[in-house]
């Protein structure tokens, strides 16, 4: 996969998909129990990241991304809302801090991890599946 191929799928095609997911998925929240939406969207996810590490092909790569997008587009507006029902007015931009916060420290953490990984003896295929897996059952655990 050549660099502008990467660069289209986890650049325009995740975020163009990420955003309009968003959306729809907001107005569900809306209308809908917010913590069953969350729950189930990051199950998904969860699932597209465990199968992006099966991938073989670039197509199947694309298909697991579009999914990623979509189970990940639920939480940023869920969370949002959850945090305006549950923290005082006064509290709310620390709280959203903090939340906001989490995405960079999360990010930071995979790279310093990630890069304690020895290429020769593993594949970051076998991450994605384990981490996906893990979520997987951390979320089957909550139900």
């Amino acid at each position: 996969m050549s660099d502008t191929v990467y660069g289209l799928m986890n650049g325009i095609l995740f975020n163009a998909v990420f955003m309009i997911a968003g959306l729809f998925i907001s107005r569900c929240a809306d209308l809908y129990n917010r913590k069953i939406i969350l729950g189930s969207c990051t199950l998904f996810w969860s699932l597209m990241v465990s199968l992006s590490g099966l991938s073989t092909r670039y197509w199947h790569m694309i298909l697991f991304r579009v999914g990623i997008a979509l189970g990940m587009s639920a939480s940023h507006p869920i969370a949002y809302s959850l945090i305006a029902d549950y923290f005082h007015p006064t509290s709310r931009g620390t709280v959203i801090a903090i939340y906001s916060t989490g995405a960079f420290f999360g990010i930071g953490t995979s790279f310093a991890l990630g890069s304690l990984t020895h290429v020769e003896t593993s594949d970051w295929k076998h991450v994605l599946y384990y981490m996906g897996s893990k979520c997987i059952n951390d979320e089957l655990m909550r139900i």
